[in-house]
């Protein structure tokens, strides 16, 4: 049976790179499936560590580098580190991590499950690359570094994009941009947004609500900045995408 100190251990000694203590902790009793050791070693700073750690659960714990721990939680919300490990590397900003998790096979297209912040909603699906994007609630931030190695790994560059510039994350639609994305599809979902708000539909009046709620979430003016950088950028490549016609 494993007790709360051994499923403690368990967490925490990946957390440290420690692969001794995790083993010793394994032969005592825990098993390495039930608990979150490949999520917990993003927590980890070394990044020699962090890799021999990953290594060590995937190869000789057989852990599964997709792995989503929604299970082993109970909580009412999932937690800001829930999903895959993927999802707690991004979670934790930690780059080595989400590059060597890539490297092992983790999906970088995959999914969580997740709900809002009163549970009143369902579950809906919030994928690795909108983390890395925007951010999960309760996060520390988006993390930009993290976008090169996930589309380097397949992920959709016009969906990144699309995240970016329908939630006026101005680094991340650059990027995509100097990786030689097609702006096209972004600009018809910003001017098809508009388009709906001035012409008042129920749709339209929803996604008002949403970002008039996102800045009351943030600080007014970051918020107000970040929007009027978008504005500016969207503005540049419609006079490009136009002159291109």
């Amino acid at each position: 049976m494993t007790t709360p100190i051994r499923r403690t251990l368990a967490l925490r000694s990946p957390s440290a790179g420690n692969i001794e203590l995790f083993d010793h902790v394994v032969a005592r009793g825990a098993d390495p499936l039930r608990s979150l050791a490949l999520h917990s070693v993003s927590r980890c700073k070394d990044p020699e560590k962090t890799v021999a750690m990953i290594d060590h659960l995937v190869d000789v714990h057989h852990m599964d580098v997709n792995f989503d721990n929604e299970s082993l939680r109970d909580y009412f919300h999932d937690a800001p580190d829930s999903g895959g490990p993927l999802h707690a590397a991004i979670h934790h900003q930690n780059l080595v991590a989400v590059q060597h998790l890539l490297k092992r096979g983790a999906n970088a297209n995959g999914i969580k499950r997740w709900q809002d912040a009163y549970g009143i909603t369902g579950w809906i699906d919030c994928g690795v690359l909108y983390n890395a994007i925007v951010g999960h609630y309760n996060s520390p931030g988006p993390m930009l570094s993290a976008l090169e190695p996930l589309l380097d790994a397949g992920v959709s560059i016009d969906t990144a994009l699309s995240y970016a510039v329908e939630l006026n994350r101005v680094d991340a639609a650059r990027l995509c941009l100097a990786r030689g994305v097609d702006p096209t599809a972004a600009i018809k979902v910003v001017d098809d947004r508009e388009a709906r708000r001035l012409a008042r539909t129920p749709e339209g009046e929803d996604e008002a609500m949403w970002e008039l709620e996102e800045s009351e979430l943030e600080h007014d003016s970051e918020a107000a900045e970040r929007r009027r950088e978008m504005n500016e950028l969207m503005k540049t490549l419609r006079q490009r995408h136009h002159e291109q016609r």
